[in-house]
């Protein structure tokens, strides 16, 4: 693997997959595990900031509302990851929304004075938490650096290539995204509208390296796609 290739999947290292059994089940018995469905949210903008998430299963999409109330998405959490830390990081009150993207998802929710004392008492844990922080960190760095220095297609295609590699099922060379996002919600990940976002994938589907549906996303080799 190159050193490019090091550096991209680094940022692909889920929380759970780095605790091990007991440190889930330490923070398991810590929380609360809460059912959402679709478009249910589990905070809204300016409301208390006093617990973190991890996802179980499921998306969670993070926003926030433009001057005409219609929904700007800022980010994407998937099963695995941790959000809302900034309640253990001394924020007061929420700046955006957290909103589930399916029916049936699944949220352990710990609350902010526990997380801060399972860090303090488990250094193991604090490490990995910290380390995930710093993974989402550099992601956005990356999306800032490719708004400011690269074009529109490219951000598209480096956000599917991303969301890929956290959420995609390999079959043999391809790469299967299910569901996926509506044309708009890619437009506002990449900063994008949502006409280059349709008119990339149709080129993308015309030269056969993607196929889509209103459903899914099917890359047909990941290392290829350009």
């Amino acid at each position: 693997m190159d050193k490019q290739s090091i550096v991209e999947n680094l940022a692909y290292v889920n929380l759970l997959d780095m605790l091990t059994e007991e440190e889930q089940n330490l923070l398991i018995s810590r929380g609360n595990e809460l059912d959402f469905s679709k478009n249910e949210n589990l905070y809204m903008e300016g409301t208390l900031s006093d617990r973190i998430f991890i996802v179980l299963k499921g998306r969670i999409k993070i926003g926030t509302y433009a001057e005409d109330e219609k929904e700007v998405l800022k980010n994407l959490i998937h099963k695995g990851e941790l959000f809302g830390e900034g309640a253990v990081f001394g924020e007061s009150r929420r700046r955006d929304f957290a909103a589930a993207m399916d029916d049936g998802v699944i949220i352990l929710e710990i609350m902010a004075s526990e997380a801060s004392q399972i860090m303090r008492t488990n250094p193991e844990i604090s490490f990995k938490i910290t380390t995930q922080i710093a993974q989402k960190l550099r992601t956005a760095e990356r999306r800032l650096e490719a708004l400011t220095f690269k074009n529109s297609r490219t951000r598209i295609i480096e956000f599917l290539k991303d969301t890929a590699r956290k959420q995609g099922r390999k079959v043999g060379y391809e790469t299967l995204l299910r569901p996926f996002l509506t044309h708009q919600d890619i437009g506002n990940l990449t900063t994008t509208s949502r006409q280059t976002v349709s008119s990339v994938l149709n080129e993308l589907k015309g030269s056969n390296m993607i196929y889509y549906d209103r459903h899914r996303l099917l890359i047909r080799d990941l290392s290829v796609l350009t």
